[in-house]
Parts: structure tokens; sequence; C-alpha cells
């Protein structure tokens, strides 16, 4: 039999033996030991516990989504504008960058 141990884990061979446990289900393993499972947190039937973890996939689906669309925004954008500058050369860059600074303060006190 294994010896008593004052860490509430447990680490087996034969798996995860837990001790004392008020959620946890007892259940007999081949070798005699009495080993507690845990439930499932993701097939709870409590309904708060699953709407929680509903919405949590929810969003973590639409942040991923959100990323995904700003990187994509922000590698077009840099591609852009090595086209540009590619295309105008140097005099014309330096204009266009000036117009686009006098656009940024206009809208600012606008």
């Amino acid at each position: 039999m294994a010896r008593e141990s004052q860490h509430p884990i447990l680490m087996k061979s034969s798996g995860l033996v837990l001790e004392d446990s008020a959620i946890a289900e007892r259940i007999a393993s081949p070798n005699g030991q009495t080993v507690l499972r845990l439930p499932d947190p993701h097939k709870s039937v409590d309904p708060i516990r699953q709407k929680y973890f509903n919405n949590l996939g929810d969003i973590a689906r639409q942040s991923s989504i959100y990323f995904a669309g700003s990187a994509f925004t922000l590698l077009a954008g840099y591609l852009f504008r090595i086209a540009v500058a590619r295309e105008l050369g140097a005099e014309l860059l330096g204009w266009n960058a000036l117009g686009m600074g006098m656009l940024a303060v206009k809208k600012l006190i606008a």
C-alpha cells in the first residue's frame, strides 16, 4: 500500500491518486487502492459553470479572430508603405509624409 503523504496530489504509475476531497468520486483501481477522481469541469451539470465555459470559448475565439485581423492589417500597411516608397522616391515620399502629418494635426484640431 502507498505511504501516507502530506501532499494533496500523489502521482502513481497507475494514474492520479488524490487524497480526500469533497467533490471527488471514489473508484477502485485494479491493484486494490482507492482512487479519487475529480469530475470533468467541462461536463458539469451546473448551468452557471456551463455558461461560463461557453462564454470563455466564445471570448477566446473572437479574440483570436481580432488578433489575426490586426496582424493582417499591420502587415498589409507595411507592405503598402514599402511599395509607395519604391514608386515615389525619396523626395516625393518626404512630401507625402509631411502632408500626412499635417492631415493628422488637422484631425486633432477638428
